[in-house]
C-alpha cells in the first residue's frame, strides 16, 4: 500500500511529532508525498483577556506563517507539500481537504485537553475523528521530558 497521508499542523510539539511520524511512514511504504495543512481562522480573535483587542491576519501575517510552515515541513521531508487553508472550522477544513486529496490516512497531533476545555473551545482532533471517512491517527503531546539513551 502506498498511502496518501494528510497531516494537520499547528506548530505544536504534538503536530511536529505527527509530521515526523507521517514522513517516516511515507518513507517506509514508499507512499505518495505527505501533504501538510495549517488552517487559519479568518475571523477576529481576542488576543488576550487583558487587552481585549481584536485583530485580523494581514496578507503579511499569512506570508510569514506560510514561510514558517514551509521551513518546518522541509526540515522533516523535502518531498512533503504544505498549504494554508483559511476556514473558521479547522476540523471541517481538514476533513474536506482529506476528501479532496483522496487521502488514505489523516495524522494529527493532539494536546490532550480535558473535558471542560474541549467543551469550551472544542477539539480539532475530536471533530476529525468523528467526521473523517478515512483512518485518523492521533499523536499526543508529550508531557514528560525527552530522555537520551547513553551508550553503555
Amino acid at each position: 500500500m502506498q498511502p496518501q497521508i494528510l497531516v494537520g499542523f499547528d506548530f505544536s510539539s504534538a503536530s511536529q511529532k505527527a509530521l515526523v511520524w507521517a514522513a517516516d511512514l511515507q518513507r517506509t511504504t514508499q507512499g505518495k508525498s505527505v501533504h501538510v495543512i495549517y488552517v487559519v481562522n479568518p475571523l477576529p480573535v481576542v488576543a488576550a483577556a487583558e487587552t481585549a483587542s481584536l485583530s485580523l491576519l494581514s496578507p503579511e501575517d499569512i506570508a510569514t506563517i506560510r514561510g514558517a510552515l514551509t521551513e518546518a515541513v522541509q526540515k522533516v521531508s523535502v518531498e512533503a507539500t504544505s498549504e494554508i487553508l483559511i476556514s473558521g472550522s479547522p476540523g471541517a477544513a481538514l476533513v474536506e481537504a482529506a476528501r479532496q486529496l483522496k487521502s488514505d490516512l489523516i495524522v494529527l497531533g493532539t494536546h490532550g485537553r480535558g473535558a471542560l476545555s474541549r467543551l469550551l473551545v472544542g477539539s480539532v482532533a475530536e471533530y476529525v475523528l468523528r467526521h473523517a471517512s478515512v483512518p485518523v491517527l492521533t499523536i499526543r503531546e508529550s508531557t514528560a521530558p525527552l530522555r537520551s539513551v547513553e551508550a553503555a
